[in-house]
This record gives structure tokens, C-alpha cells and sequence, in this order.
């Protein structure tokens, strides 16, 4: 915590404005870094609400054994960073612009896709108690505590360079299905029938399986049926405390060109955890639809099943 008093009255002098600046995009930056290889490090950088949302892996690439599984590459480009206040001394706020990008393997073939993200950071005051609180412009601040990464959400066209409607790119196809309007609309739909059929019938099925009907594809040897049915929750999707956990915490707006490339969920907990990941596939001209690329143990081989 710094123990530098903003004051009302305090006017900083550039360097020190500019500083502030700059401890918010390096906190970014070694957020990211870390974020994107699935490198625990990011816990370091976020605040506990974020850390508390995603228990396992990382956001942006999740967990470790899947992103291997799937040989995922994810990077990044920072395309804005930007204070909430108009003095910087003042600001307990930064929302930079992402651009994240992504490249893996699926069924022997290339894939890529990019997203934009708003990335937000926080940091404390202190007034004369340890309780965290927001700016105050009329009382004098006795400390200021670190920035920290707080949250990600979808930007809005305001928040673009050149004001441009924010939209993914996403290279990977599929044939159309006819559960694409139903379950393999989007990836909560898709992970309530897996969900359905382990818990109901304990076997692994879906019609939303990445290359064979049977998930021989994407499924990790490490997988048995009996204990991912036990693992599954009942899931209902108006129930937002019956969701389990996002992992990649990327926020997509469906109906206007900015699908997730990914979602990954985590079902489980302790040595009966998997990873449920999910991506977004292009199928007939415009249309959009998802795919699970893969089902693995957490910390597990990532090999797919035989």
C-alpha cells in the first residue's frame, strides 16, 4: 500500500501523474502475461473476486491441461488504457481496451480466432482506517493501495479505436446440425445437455461434439463417464447459482457478431474436477454455433481419448 497522501488540494506534479498511469498498465500487463499461459502468477495481479470466480486455471486461457490438449495458444494486443478520472490522482478506476487472440489444434487442423475485451483494474483509498474505499475528491486519502485486474466485459463501440462495432473472428467450421438452434446454440445450452445425459443416463454424450458423434475426439482417456456423472451438477439455465463455474470469463454478446471463441466450464471440485471447453463454430453463411472440443481432467493427461 502507498503511503502517499492525495490530498483535496494536492495537485501532482507529471511524473507522478504519468506513473500512476504506468503502474496500471504494468499490473495489466503482468496479469495478462500470466493469463495467457495458464500461469497461476495472474492471482497476483487480480482482485479476490476475480481470483474467488475462477477457482482453477486462468482466465483468457483456462486450465492448463486443456489449453495442452488443444495445443492453445492465446496473445494479446493492448489497444487502449485509460483512467477514469480527469487528474490521475484521483483515478480508482482503468479500463483497458484487449484485443485477445487465440490459435489451436482441433481433429489435425489449424484454427484461430481474435476478441476484444474491456479489462478493468481498481485500486483502494484509505481514509484513515483500513476499509477500502473509492476516490474522494473532498478528503485527504492517508494511503493508496495497488492497482489490481477487477473484471472483464464485452466493450461497446464507444470504447473501440475509430468508435467501430466490436466483433471476433473465427476461423473454425463445421457442418451445420440440426440441434444447432437448440442445444449447440450457445455454450450454457450445450453444457446443460451434456450435464443432462451424464447425470441422467451416465454415459458421455452430446450432439455437439467436435468431430465423431461419440466424443472419441475430444474426450480425455483420463475421462471415465461414471465419475464425470457424478461430478455434474443439475444445471438450469435461468438459475444463475446452478451455473458452474466460467473459467475464461470472456463476455460475448451473441446477437451481434461477438461470440466468445471459447468458454470453458469447470464441473467438480477436488480430485473428481473436469473441464467442460467449448468453442464457436461458423457453419452455413453467417450462422453460428458451438462445438465441445473437449472434456479433461483438471490437472489430468491431456491426451484425447482413443
Amino acid at each position: 500500500m502507498s503511503a502517499l497522501a492525495v490530498g483535496a488540494s494536492i495537485v501532482l506534479p507529471q511524473w507522478a501523474r504519468a506513473e500512476i498511469k504506468n503502474e496500471a498498465d504494468a499490473t495489466l500487463r503482468a496479469f495478462l502475461d500470466a493469463a495467457i499461459t495458464s500461469d497461476d502468477a495472474w492471482r497476483a495481479s487480480a482482485s479476490p473476486l476475480l481470483t474467488a470466480a475462477v477457482p482453477v486455471g486462468a482466465p483468457i486461457a483456462g486450465e492448463k491441461t486443456a489449453a495442452e490438449a488443444l495445443d492453445l495458444h492465446a496473445d494479446y494486443t493492448v489497444l487502449s488504457l485509460r483512467l477514469d478520472a480527469s487528474t490521475p490522482e484521483y483515478a480508482d478506476t482503468a479500463q483497458a481496451v484487449v484485443e485477445i487472440s487465440y490459435s489451436y489444434q482441433l481433429l489435425g487442423e489449424e484454427y484461430t480466432a481474435t476478441m476484444p475485451q474491456n479489462i478493468w483494474l481498481t485500486r483502494p483509498f484509505y481514509y484513515g482506517d483500513e476499509t477500502p474505499q473509492q476516490a474522494d475528491r473532498t478528503r485527504s486519502a492517508t494511503a493508496v493501495g495497488p492497482w489490481a485486474v477487477a473484471g472483464i466485459s464485452r466493450p461497446s463501440a464507444d470504447d473501440m479505436p475509430g468508435n467501430e462495432t466490436p466483433t471476433s473472428t473465427i476461423s473454425l467450421t463445421s457442418d451445420p446440425r440440426s440441434a444447432d438452434g437448440v442445444h449447440c446454440f450457445s455454450p450454457l445450452s450445450a453444457l446443460v445437455q451434456l450435464g443432462d445425459e451424464a447425470r441422467i443416463d451416465g454415459v458421455i454424450a452430446s450432439r455437439c461434439f467436435a468431430g465423431s458423434d461419440d466424443g472419441a475426439d475430444v474426450v480425455g482417456a483420463g475421462v471415465v463417464p461414471a465419475e464425470l456423472s457424478a461430478a455434474f451438477p443439475a444445471i438450469d439455465e435461468t438459475d444463475p447459482l446452478s451455473i458452474p463455474p466460467e473459467l475464461l470469463r470472456l463476455d460475448e454478446d451473441t446477437y451481434h457478431g461477438l461470440r466468445a471463441p471459447f468458454t470453458q466450464y469447470l464441473i467438480g471440485a477436488g480430485d473428481n474436477a473436469f473441464t467442460v471447453t467449448i468453442a464457436t463454430a461458423n457453419t452455413d453463411e453467417g450462422e453460428q454455433a458451438v462445438r465441445i472440443v473437449g472434456i479433461h481432467p483438471v490437472g489430468g493427461a491431456g491426451e484425447k481419448a482413443e
